[in-house]
């Protein structure tokens, strides 16, 4: 059922067409488990067009491991800082998996992780940085695995209590957005992606794009 909607009190559109009520049978044991812990963003990627293109056995060991040696990870850095995004995320354990990431297009790459973790009859969730932030997030916990709405909510309200923010997408275009900057070139600055929830990034980008128009909108009604 596809559903015309979104969370935070957004005004539905059709670009937000998405089934929010898809809700993954498991964040473990999946085949999305074979890249869902690679905690570098560019080596992610790359991982993920290889398996689609069918060309995994051609890629190196090290970019098929969830977390780089600290020569590995100087060795890449020094290739460009950019390809440091997410290599110093925390480490996720055995009963730990991250269900979907913010990357921002800033000079280092940074990355935000949305992460589950099982204990018992519990998934815990809980939000991490590559700067030990600290980050409160609702849903803190649920029986079993969010649907698409119940994340999309996580990610619109989940608040850095370090560096007083809200919000993981929004926020970061507006902090970059000066007088003399063009909103169109932040378009693109923040990216939702996620193993699990294949409708996240496109949510995301329409997200956006609405953002760009409605900066636009005030812009001209200004002018008049």
């Amino acid at each position: 059922m596809a559903l015309f909607g979104c969370c935070g009190g957004r005004t539905p559109s059709p670009e937000h067409q998405q089934d929010l009520t898809f809700r993954p049978q498991s964040y473990w044991d999946t085949p999305e488990m074979i890249f869902a812990n690679i905690k570098g963003e560019q080596r992610r990627r790359m991982v993920r067009k290889a398996l689609e293109h069918g060309d995994a056995a051609d890629l190196p060991e090290w970019m098929l491991k969830d977390t780089l040696t600290e020569e590995e990870r100087s060795r890449t850095g020094r290739i460009h800082p950019f390809l440091m995004g997410g290599e110093y995320l925390p480490d996720c354990d055995s009963q730990e998996t991250e269900i979907a990431r913010v990357a921002l297009r800033s000079t280092t790459g940074d990355v935000i992780s949305i992460r589950a973790r099982r204990a018992e009859e519990v998934i815990h969730y809980s939000v991490v940085d590559e700067y030990d932030s600290r980050f409160e997030c609702s849903p803190g916990s649920a029986a079993g695995p969010l649907t698409l709405e119940e994340l999309i909510n996580l990610i619109d309200t989940a608040s850095n209590e370090s560096m007083g923010y809200s919000g993981l997408t929004g926020t970061f275009r507006d902090m970059n957005l000066d007088e003399d900057s063009d909103p169109a070139e932040l378009v693109d600055f923040v990216t939702v992606s996620s193993p699990f929830y294949a409708q996240l990034e496109a949510y995301y980008a329409a997200e956006s794009q609405e953002w760009l128009r409605r900066l636009k909108n005030r812009d001209t009604a200004q002018e008049k």
